[in-house]
């Protein structure tokens, strides 16, 4: 069980929508994301789409929100790096987001914090690079 997202675009192929067909791995290069809850990536993935409004099972990821996106990546990678004071002190989300998924954390974003592999990181990366290089080409997302 877990939480499965597809990029969707206009214009679209039969071929794209095979290759999202990955089975259980993330791949971002190909628009297809997924989280497990037993691993507690899909609480990543609740995270990174936070300010997203899912009641119509869908979301626009044009450019403002590819850009919180990745202010909400840039946050997760700063506690991968394992400096998680260097969080800025107004993004209270992510301590309390990290607090419910079990770590051990304060408001203030310190504490001991599991952090994403460099893998993982790459795979939301590639979900936003391959978001933004369709943007470029004027595609529409839905």
């Amino acid at each position: 069980m877990g939480i499965d997202i597809y990029l969707c675009w206009t214009g679209k192929t039969k071929k794209d929508w095979e290759k999202q067909y990955t089975g259980f791995k993330s791949c971002g290069k190909v628009g297809y994301l997924r989280g497990a809850y037993f691993g507690g990536y899909a609480g990543v993935l609740e995270y990174l789409f936070g300010w997203a409004d899912w009641s119509k099972g869908k979301i626009s990821f044009g450019p403002r929100n590819q850009k919180k996106f990745e202010e909400r990546l840039n946050q997760l990678k700063l506690v991968r790096a394992n400096r998680p004071s260097t969080i800025s002190s107004n993004f209270l989300e992510l301590p309390i987001f990290l607090k419910r998924m079990g770590f051990n954390v304060s408001l203030a974003g310190e504490g001991g914090l599991k952090p994403l592999t460099k893998e993982e990181v790459k795979e939301y990366e590639d979900f936003l690079r391959l978001a933004r290089k369709l943007t470029k080409r004027g595609k529409k997302f839905g």
